[in-house]
Protein backbone atom coordinates (compact mmCIF):
# COMPACT_ATOMS: atom_id res chain seq x y z
CA UNK A 1 0.00 0.00 0.00
CA UNK A 2 1.41 3.37 -1.02
CA UNK A 3 0.17 6.41 0.85
CA UNK A 4 0.48 9.92 -0.50
CA UNK A 5 1.17 12.30 2.42
CA UNK A 6 0.63 15.29 0.13
CA UNK A 7 -3.12 14.63 0.08
CA UNK A 8 -5.51 15.07 3.01
CA UNK A 9 -6.68 11.49 2.54
CA UNK A 10 -3.10 10.16 2.64
CA UNK A 11 -2.36 12.10 5.82
CA UNK A 12 -5.57 10.81 7.41
CA UNK A 13 -4.56 7.23 6.62
CA UNK A 14 -1.03 7.80 7.98
CA UNK A 15 -2.52 9.20 11.19
CA UNK A 16 -4.79 6.17 11.48
CA UNK A 17 -1.88 3.77 10.97
CA UNK A 18 0.27 5.66 13.47
CA UNK A 19 -2.56 5.63 16.02
CA UNK A 20 -3.00 1.87 15.56
CA UNK A 21 0.72 1.36 16.02
CA UNK A 22 0.78 3.46 19.19
CA UNK A 23 -2.41 1.84 20.54
CA UNK A 24 -1.05 -1.66 19.95
CA UNK A 25 1.34 -1.18 22.84
CA UNK A 26 1.56 2.04 24.78
CA UNK A 27 5.10 3.27 24.96
CA UNK A 28 7.86 5.06 23.11
CA UNK A 29 10.00 4.01 20.19
CA UNK A 30 13.77 4.03 20.78
CA UNK A 31 17.07 2.67 19.47
CA UNK A 32 18.58 -0.12 21.51
CA UNK A 33 21.93 -1.83 21.24
CA UNK A 34 25.60 -1.47 21.59
CA UNK A 35 26.90 -3.24 18.52
CA UNK A 36 23.82 -4.74 16.95
CA UNK A 37 21.12 -2.09 16.93
CA UNK A 38 17.39 -2.55 16.80
CA UNK A 39 14.28 -0.46 17.13
CA UNK A 40 12.43 -1.25 20.31
CA UNK A 41 9.17 -0.09 21.73
CA UNK A 42 8.94 0.28 25.48
CA UNK A 43 5.66 -1.21 26.54
CA UNK A 44 3.99 -0.91 29.91
CA UNK A 45 0.83 -2.58 31.02
CA UNK A 46 -0.76 -3.89 34.22
CA UNK A 47 1.73 -6.77 34.36
CA UNK A 48 4.78 -4.53 34.18
CA UNK A 49 6.72 -3.70 31.10
CA UNK A 50 9.64 -4.27 28.89
CA UNK A 51 11.05 -3.60 25.47
CA UNK A 52 9.54 -5.16 22.38
CA UNK A 53 12.06 -5.61 19.56
CA UNK A 54 10.45 -4.22 16.41
CA UNK A 55 13.14 -4.68 13.74
CA UNK A 56 15.70 -7.18 14.87
CA UNK A 57 19.37 -6.38 14.25
CA UNK A 58 19.95 -3.46 11.87
CA UNK A 59 22.63 -0.80 11.57
CA UNK A 60 22.48 2.25 13.83
CA UNK A 61 21.66 4.89 11.15
CA UNK A 62 18.69 2.81 9.94
CA UNK A 63 17.46 2.36 13.49
CA UNK A 64 17.81 6.10 14.22
CA UNK A 65 15.93 6.95 11.01
CA UNK A 66 13.05 4.60 11.80
CA UNK A 67 12.69 5.92 15.34
CA UNK A 68 12.89 9.54 14.20
CA UNK A 69 10.30 8.94 11.47
CA UNK A 70 7.82 7.19 13.76
CA UNK A 71 8.20 9.68 16.60
CA UNK A 72 8.01 12.79 14.38
CA UNK A 73 5.23 11.60 12.04
CA UNK A 74 2.34 13.38 13.86
CA UNK A 75 4.21 16.71 13.90
CA UNK A 76 5.16 16.36 10.24
CA UNK A 77 1.58 15.59 9.24
CA UNK A 78 0.35 18.59 11.24
CA UNK A 79 2.92 20.79 9.51
CA UNK A 80 1.73 19.55 6.12
CA UNK A 81 -1.88 20.34 7.06
CA UNK A 82 -0.89 23.83 8.19
CA UNK A 83 1.09 24.41 4.99
CA UNK A 84 -1.87 23.29 2.90
CA UNK A 85 -4.15 25.71 4.78
CA UNK A 86 -1.66 28.53 4.22
CA UNK A 87 -1.50 27.72 0.50
CA UNK A 88 -5.29 27.85 0.27
CA UNK A 89 -5.32 31.18 2.15
CA UNK A 90 -2.70 32.56 -0.23
CA UNK A 91 -4.73 31.37 -3.22
CA UNK A 92 -7.76 33.18 -1.83
CA UNK A 93 -5.69 36.34 -1.37
CA UNK A 94 -4.42 36.00 -4.94
CA UNK A 95 -7.98 35.76 -6.28
CA UNK A 96 -8.91 38.93 -4.38
CA UNK A 97 -5.81 40.75 -5.67
CA UNK A 98 -6.60 39.68 -9.26
CA UNK A 99 -10.12 41.04 -8.89
CA UNK A 100 -8.75 44.32 -7.57
CA UNK A 101 -6.21 44.51 -10.40
CA UNK A 102 -8.91 43.80 -12.97
CA UNK A 103 -11.14 46.48 -11.44
CA UNK A 104 -8.26 48.97 -11.50
CA UNK A 105 -7.52 48.15 -15.15
CA UNK A 106 -11.18 48.61 -16.00
CA UNK A 107 -11.19 52.00 -14.26
CA UNK A 108 -8.06 53.04 -16.17
CA UNK A 109 -9.68 51.96 -19.42
CA UNK A 110 -12.70 54.16 -18.62
CA UNK A 111 -10.43 57.13 -17.87
CA UNK A 112 -8.50 56.52 -21.12
CA UNK A 113 -11.76 56.39 -23.07
CA UNK A 114 -12.94 59.64 -21.47
CA UNK A 115 -9.58 61.31 -22.22
CA UNK A 116 -9.85 60.20 -25.88
CA UNK A 117 -13.39 61.62 -26.04
CA UNK A 118 -12.14 64.94 -24.62
CA UNK A 119 -9.24 64.97 -27.08
CA UNK A 120 -11.64 64.21 -29.96
CA UNK A 121 -13.92 67.09 -28.95
CA UNK A 122 -10.92 69.41 -28.82
CA UNK A 123 -9.81 68.29 -32.30
CA UNK A 124 -13.28 68.96 -33.70
CA UNK A 125 -13.19 72.47 -32.28
CA UNK A 126 -9.68 73.01 -33.67
CA UNK A 127 -10.90 71.82 -37.09
CA UNK A 128 -13.53 74.58 -37.17
CA UNK A 129 -11.05 77.26 -36.01
CA UNK A 130 -12.27 77.52 -32.41
CA UNK A 131 -8.98 76.92 -30.53
CA UNK A 132 -10.04 78.76 -27.40
CA UNK A 133 -13.19 76.69 -27.11
CA UNK A 134 -11.00 73.56 -27.48
CA UNK A 135 -8.73 74.48 -24.55
CA UNK A 136 -10.89 72.98 -21.75
CA UNK A 137 -11.14 69.70 -23.64
CA UNK A 138 -7.41 69.63 -24.47
CA UNK A 139 -6.48 70.49 -20.90
CA UNK A 140 -8.81 67.86 -19.44
CA UNK A 141 -7.47 65.16 -21.79
CA UNK A 142 -3.85 66.12 -21.05
CA UNK A 143 -4.43 66.18 -17.28
CA UNK A 144 -6.10 62.76 -17.32
CA UNK A 145 -3.35 61.27 -19.48
CA UNK A 146 -0.69 62.61 -17.13
CA UNK A 147 -2.49 61.34 -14.04
CA UNK A 148 -2.73 57.79 -15.37
CA UNK A 149 0.79 57.86 -16.82
CA UNK A 150 -0.08 57.88 -20.52
CA UNK A 151 1.63 61.24 -21.06
CA UNK A 152 4.62 62.85 -19.41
Amino acid sequence: MTLNPTTPEGRTELRRLHAECVAAAEGTWAVSGGGDYSVVKSMWNDDGGGDCDITGAINEPDAELIVAAVNSLPALLDALDEAECEIERQRGDLVIERRRANAAEAALDRVRKYAREQRSMAEELHSIDRPYDALPYDNTATALERIIGDRT
